[in-house]
């Protein structure tokens, strides 16, 4: 599993979608 992956995405996509605000 690459649970550690899909954190990091996780992390990126919301602070992107975050900051576009």
């Amino acid at each position: 599993m690459d649970t550690a992956i899909d954190v990091e995405l996780a992390k990126l996509w919301f602070v992107d979608a975050y900051r576009k605000d």
